[in-house]
Formats: structure tokens, C-alpha cells, sequence
């Protein structure tokens, strides 16, 4: 993944990857990939969850991430076209979402 341009494509293969146990992984380029995945997720969650766009629960860890985004691309094939960043930002809002200010 290093030095690649990623699409969506290899948003949700690196995903995929990141769902599975270390142990099914097939060698150190897919633990890489997986690793990857579980990093753009963090960060991007962190950044939603700083501005107050994104509320994961405590102990939503990178792995569940992984999961919702990989659901949220398997549920929207026609928006395959958008970047990365345009898919995450709305699995996490919507799967994660802040309750309302009082």
C-alpha cells in the first residue's frame, strides 16, 4: 500500500483484510494492507469524533471500524467512483452518531 494511490477499491480490500484474524491473513503483505486500513480508520474516526461529527461508544476498536465501512461499501456499490474519505466519513456519521446537545 505504501506509495500507492488509494481508491476505494483498495480501501475495501485492505478492510476486508483488517475483519479477518492475523492468522488467516496470507503473509506480510496482506498484515500490512489490513494495518493500513486499521490506521486511516482510526485516524479519521479520531478527527470525526474531535469535531463531534462521529460519537463511537468507548471500546470501538479499529477491527469494528473495519466492518462498518466494509458494510457500508458492500450496501453502496454505485458509489464505488467517490474517494476513500467520501465513503468512511459517512459509515462512521451514520453508524456512530453523536447524541443531540441538550
Amino acid at each position: 500500500m505504501a506509495g500507492a494511490e488509494v481508491d476505494t477499491t483498495k480501501l475495501l480490500d485492505s478492510c476486508r483484510l483488517a475483519t479477518k484474524p492475523y492468522a488467516e491473513l496470507g503473509g506480510p503483505a496482506q498484515a500490512i494492507d489490513a494495518t493500513w486500513c486499521l490506521g486511516y480508520l482510526t485516524g479519521i474516526a479520531n478527527v470525526l469524533e474531535a469535531l463531534k461529527r462521529a460519537c463511537p461508544p468507548d471500546g470501538v476498536g479499529g477491527g469494528q471500524l473495519a466492518l462498518v465501512v466494509v458494510k457500508y461499501l458492500d450496501d453502496h456499490p454505485e458509489r464505488r467512483h467517490l474517494t476513500p474519505l467520501e465513503h468512511v466519513v459517512p459509515a462512521l456519521t451514520d453508524a456512530f452518531p453523536c447524541p443531540d446537545k441538550p
